[in-house]
């Protein structure tokens, strides 16, 4: 009886710790994506306005 339920425990336990930790890493993985696509599109705003910055003040110079 005591070792049915002491099994039981543990794969009560082990499965509990399963699903917690999948849904552990998917809350992480979801921040860490958001996070990422953030810093991505930052990096790529700030390229696209040095691009368009360096664009602006050649043609400006030109105009003088």
């Amino acid at each position: 009886m005591r070792t049915s339920w002491i099994l039981a425990n543990t794969l009560g336990w082990t499965l509990g710790g399963f699903i917690g930790s999948i849904a552990l890493f998917k809350t992480l993985f979801t921040v860490y994506f958001v996070i990422g696509l953030l810093a991505y599109g930052l990096l790529f705003g700030m390229l696209n306005g040095a691009i368009t910055g360096v664009f602006l003040i050649k043609i400006i110079k030109e105009q003088q």
